[in-house]
């Protein structure tokens, strides 16, 4: 019987170091996992910045063209839901928003450098309907292009 509690001793002497060996061993092998993800993730993270890139990229060459989501997607080899995930996502807006914007900016630019008329700027910045373009204009910029236009020139002559 003394031998049965001195073997019982020794073995329940080692078994807390075991766990505890083990325990690390276990923490060692989720971390490396956890770096290996980490790792992943940035390659991945990557990967979307480009696949963005080309497609702003692609929609400030062809702004001015009738351009659809499937060509904006097309251009990053992606398909359409996936394009519209990446673009919220990375910029919080839909790829046509962007577009609408992209497009308001170029014609802010048009309507101060220029004199064309709101008919040739709305051809020029892609738009195919004057007054989508106008309804746009007000939308995003609370004003029509024409006050737009007169309020900058008040501006600059001031």
């Amino acid at each position: 019987m003394a031998e049965y509690r001195r073997d019982n001793a020794n073995i329940s002497w080692g078994w807390q170091y075991e766990i505890a060996i083990k325990t690390v061993q276990l923490w060692l092998i989720l971390i490396s996992n956890l770096s290996l993800s980490s790792e992943e993730s940035a390659k991945h993270n990557r990967r979307q910045q480009e696949r963005l890139q080309v497609m702003l990229s692609f929609i400030r060459q062809h702004y001015s063209d009738t351009i659809t989501l499937k060509e904006i997607a097309d251009a990053a080899h992606l398909s359409v839901s996936e394009c519209t995930r990446s673009f919220k996502k990375s910029i919080h807006m839909t790829p046509y928003l962007y577009l609408v914007k992209y497009r308001m900016t170029r014609s802010c630019e048009l309507l101060e450098a220029t004199e064309y008329t709101i008919t040739e700027i709305t051809q020029r910045v892609g738009f195919n309907l004057v007054n989508h373009y106008i309804q746009s204009f007000i939308k995003h910029g609370g004003m029509t292009p024409k006050e737009y236009r007169h309020l900058r020139n008040a501006r600059t002559t001031s």
